[in-house]
């Protein structure tokens, strides 16, 4: 036998497998900083709600420090001892596993890794066939045995553990029970607990309604979704505004990804001024419009990531009414690569193209939008005191000399008073105050409308051109139609409509 070939076998035959477990205190205190806030650690436990079928999801809690917690019950399907056993084992599923479309899991590990990110105590009561199963995760307890053990209780036990929650899942036929306690981050960190935690809890709220929205609304589903907070219900947060009778929804674009597809949606957001403070709180305050612009990513129809143009696209104030709604189903997960937090995800280059084409056509109706906002009328005949110079590229502007108002006032000057009135006209054209202007529009701080004169102050104003027009040649039928074409006189059909009237 030759000499090499004995000592590979040798080698291998000495060779062995050793199982080398995780160290318990160490590994659940790491995963306790995978990066977790309170919102997104909550949304994860209704993300499990949901994947098992619940239509009433109830998040009670109470703040002070001693006796603070938070439980969230649902009348999902409910699990027995073996299944719930199953679902607090670190990992207990993996993420290649097909998922159903409502299934909002990714890596078997949400309900833990969310809940010990917030807490040192995490218990979980489930209820089916009747019957009450519960187990307790205490990050005390596994450093003290330095192992993966988790407390279970009988029935009895149950009742006996404190659980403030406990008659609202026992109302239902079936459902479970999550409950953190011991926020021991939120007790070092903060100055004020008891402040600290209801901000939590109220941003959390928030982040809810967006996040779910479309499961409270019934978007698709059979029924809403119900989720209260301590008694009171969650109202939808719908970002692209679609009950808006101003919303302008955009053609559809499906893209087929091996046996998978994805489904887009653009939306155009009516202008703030046509946004009723009702629909104004959708969108937050008035300085979000240009950041919550762009792409808004749906797993199972639950929000994932959004405001954000995957890298595709800048954010302008002029394209802040564009919001693109993004569903992917769960198998295309690896794909975008959703974290375990499914609050990020990665733009797959597979499907680049065809978002930019996308984007193309749906960002210019939101510069229109813009551009337009506060006409009276669709006339491109109208004419404005104001007009666009264009000058390699850039571009400033000028006060019309062509308007009726301008000529009336000109005809009551003297040729010296015209020469002033020119030098002060091209003062006001070079002063036009364009940076502090373009900041208080995109900060929505300018007048959406411009304040009208009176009518009987515009009637003699229009009684004065309409004069000087008939003296100058013009017919009053004639002097009134031009009139009625300037952006002047335009605002006020009434008066245009009188002086109609005096012609018959």
């Amino acid at each position: 036998m030759n000499l090499t070939f004995k000592i590979i076998v040798l080698y291998f035959a000495r060779m062995r497998e050793e199982q080398l477990i995780p160290l318990a205190p160490i590994l659940v205190e790491s995963t306790r900083s995978i990066g977790y806030t309170f919102e997104s650690a909550l949304a994860d436990i209704i993300d499990n709600s949901l994947s098992v079928n619940a239509t009433i999801i109830e998040v009670e809690y109470a703040s002070q420090a001693a006796n603070a917690y938070l439980c969230v019950v649902d009348n999902g399907v409910g699990m027995g001892k073996e299944e719930l056993r199953a679902a607090m084992r670190y990992g207990s599923r993996s993420s290649l596993e097909a998922r159903s479309s409502a299934d909002l899991g990714r890596f078997g590990l949400g309900m833990k890794t969310a809940s010990m990110s917030q807490c040192r105590e995490l218990t979980v009561v489930s209820k089916k066939g009747g019957k009450l199963s519960a187990a307790v995760w205490d990050l005390d307890y596994v450093i003290e045995k330095s192992d993966w053990i988790i407390k279970e209780f009988s029935e009895v036990e149950i009742n006996n553990l404190g659980i403030p929650t406990l008659g609202e899942l026992k109302k239902f036929d079936s459902g479970t029970l999550v409950m953190w306690r011991r926020f021991d981050r939120l007790e070092h960190s903060a100055k004020d607990f008891n402040g600290s935690f209801l901000d939590k809890v109220n941003l959390s709220r928030d982040h809810v309604a967006l996040v779910f929205h479309r499961y409270i609304s019934g978007d698709s589903f059979s029924e809403p979704i119900k989720i209260y907070f301590n008694r009171e219900p969650v109202a939808a947060i719908d970002p692209f505004l679609t009950t808006h009778p101003g919303t302008q929804p955009l053609e559809d674009r499906r893209i087929r990804i091996d046996e998978s597809e994805i489904l887009v949606k653009p939306y155009i957001l009516p202008y703030i001024s046509k946004i009723s403070e009702k629909y104004l709180s959708y969108l937050g305050q008035k300085e979000d419009l240009k950041k919550n612009q762009g792409f808004y990513l749906y797993r199972n129809k639950r929000l994932i990531a959004y405001g954000t143009w995957f890298g595709l696209h800048r954010q302008y104030e002029l394209e802040k009414l564009t919001r693109i709604r993004v569903d992917i189903p769960s198998e295309l997960d690896s794909l975008w690569s959703i974290d375990i937090k499914k609050s990020t995800a990665i733009l797959p280059d597979k499907i680049r193209k065809n978002l930019i084409e996308i984007i193309a056509n749906s960002v210019p109706k939101s510069k229109r939008e813009l551009t337009y906002k506060g006409r009276k009328t669709s006339s491109p005949d109208i004419k404005t005191a104001w007009y666009e110079v264009e000058n390699r590229g850039a571009f400033h502007y000028k006060i019309s000399r062509d308007t009726s108002l301008f000529k009336l006032v000109e005809s009551h000057i003297d040729e010296s008073g015209l020469k002033y009135m020119e030098a002060f006209l091209r003062d006001l054209e070079d002063q036009l105050p364009y940076i502090p202007v373009y900041k208080n529009i995109a900060e929505s701080k300018v007048y959406d409308e411009i304040p009208q004169i009176s009518e009987d102050e515009i009637l003699l104003l229009a009684e004065s051109n309409i004069e000087m027009l008939v003296s100058s040649g013009f017919s009053e039928s004639d002097a009134i139609a031009m009139i009625s074409n300037e952006y002047t006189y335009s605002r006020y059909p009434s008066v245009i409509a009188a002086l109609k009237e005096r012609l018959k």
